[in-house]
């Protein structure tokens, strides 16, 4: 029984019951390791990063100096749009990384929705002058916060609307989030925690992330904080 219950309150959703929290409220932390996979053993360092538009705006809005009107311009273009951070790497015999380049990993990156409709990255030349600009401000952040690495992190840009208009990978959604490039396939389960008001055990007042529904530990039914 105690596996059963653990099993509901860690892959079941109550989307009645779970309350979105406002952006402003959000931790950043929590939400960057939502949002990372990393495949990295004594090999291979792997890291797959699926950037949906609502990080950019957390991102922004930990900082008091970004005004709302900035904010709003800079999220505005990528609407409809979403990114995928890609660093793979072999490690040399000596410590040395030879890292896959960008060709080859956009050659094999897809990401595939809940009907198993692949994607495949969008081409520069497809790209709006804006959402072009906003990578080219990205890069060289992330080569300075994560050095080597971030140097060889591929950036790839999906379109995320399909022919109804409709959100294709949505942090909100239900539905989980993949992504394959040749031996690896990957999988975010959404919708992300971090995006929800936490709530908590009645019996001990522990926290969980808002997307539970029961107590892994007591089964008891969670509550808003």
């Amino acid at each position: 029984m105690r596996l059963i219950i653990t099993f509901l309150a860690l892959y079941i959703v109550n989307s009645l019951s779970a309350q979105t929290e406002s952006l402003e409220k959000v931790i950043l932390n929590d939400l960057i390791q939502e949002t990372q996979i990393n495949l990295s053993n004594d090999h291979n360092i792997h890291l797959y990063w699926w950037v949906p538009a609502e990080y950019w705006e957390v991102a922004m809005l930990q900082d008091p100096t970004t005004t709302k009107e900035q904010i709003k311009e800079f999220i505005e273009p990528l609407k409809g749009y979403t990114i995928m951070m890609v660093v793979r790497g072999k490690l040399g015999y000596y410590g040395g990384v030879s890292y896959d380049n960008a060709d080859t990993v956009r050659n094999n990156l897809v990401m595939i929705d809940e009907y198993n409709k692949e994607y495949k990255p969008l081409n520069e030349e497809d790209l709006s002058n804006e959402v072009s600009l906003i990578v080219d401000i990205i890069k060289p952040m992330m080569a300075n916060m994560l050095g080597e690495m971030g140097s060889n992190m591929q950036f790839f840009v999906f379109s995320n609307k399909n022919n109804r208009g409709k959100e294709i990978f949505s942090p909100y959604s239900s539905n989980a989030v993949k992504v394959r490039c040749l031996e690896d396939e990957v999988k975010w389960r959404t919708p992300l925690g971090s995006l929800y008001k936490r709530k908590k055990c009645p019996i001990d007042e522990e926290s969980f992330v808002g997307t539970y529904k029961f107590c892994p530990y007591h089964g008891d039914e969670l509550v808003s904080q």
